[in-house]
């Protein structure tokens, strides 16, 4: 059974699993499967020419260039933050989280998990410790023979 995605690929069926059409192709021309890095590039730009002439196989950082060369960088490119806590100095990314967006202080990701994570402890510790003192009435202290 062979269909047509929402975003043009052509997909199928072979051996009860779903595949895209060009990879399927491109692991029986290899007599392999593709490894994650590996991306099947058309290279007419038309998703469902799938002929094997048409197709190939490219790193995913190559393929990642060759689609995205020419368009324009979003608002947060190039910028860089200071931690507050380390003052190390990164790109922008994934790994930092705004302390306070308006004074524009940030956190690197380890830093910003080394705060949760005392933070934490310490919220865990003087509550341990609060339902100990509420509760202590409860306990029988037990001598312990050595």
């Amino acid at each position: 059974m062979v269909w047509i995605r929402p975003d043009g690929y052509v997909g199928c069926n072979h051996d009860g699993k779903q595949y895209l059409e060009h990879r399927l192709i491109m692991e029986i021309y290899l007599g392999r499967k593709l490894t994650r890095r590996e991306q099947v590039h058309h290279k007419d730009g038309n998703k469902k020419n799938n002929a094997l002439e048409n197709l190939q196989l490219v790193d995913i950082s190559d393929h990642t260039v060759r689609h995205n060369t020419g368009r324009p960088r979003p608002k947060w490119w190039g910028t860089s933050h200071v931690c507050i806590d380390c003052g190390g100095t990164e790109h922008r990314g994934t790994g930092w989280s705004s302390v306070n967006k308006e004074r524009k202080q940030w956190l690197c990701e380890r830093c910003h998990k080394k705060r949760w994570r005392y933070s934490h402890r310490d919220r865990v510790r003087a509550s341990n410790k609060a339902s100990y003192e509420r509760n202590k009435h409860k306990y029988k202290m037990v001598r312990i023979r050595a």
